[in-house]
């Protein structure tokens, strides 16, 4: 999950969950990349850890394969920009990538 993209109350409990429109089943290290640059490496093990407790499929080195995704995330955010050729997130991807 984005972290953007999750609504928590004022005590940190997690009340919703927004804008799943470009969603689907697939690696869990895309959305593991998002948790691990907001929150860091040491919270990436430990949500890991509880994906796989709680029946998340695994694999070995899915915490680099995370940490790599979240060093790529401005070339994958230009990839949706162009994509979508939504103004608003051709400059966002701008200014990730450093081209202005």
């Amino acid at each position: 999950m984005y972290a953007g993209h999750v609504l928590t109350s004022e005590d940190g409990t997690v009340a919703g969950i927004i804008d799943w429109s470009t969603a689907h089943v697939g690696d869990p290290a895309i959305d593991f990349s998002g948790h691990v640059t907001v929150f860091g490496e040491e919270s990436l093990k430990q949500l890991i850890s509880a994906y796989e407790d709680t029946g998340g499929r695994t694999w070995d080195r899915l915490f680099e394969q995370a940490v790599e995704r979240a060093a790529a995330s401005a070339l994958a955010y230009g990839y949706f920009a162009l994509t979508t050729n939504d103004n608003n997130h051709m400059t966002g991807a701008r200014v990730q990538l450093g081209v202005l």
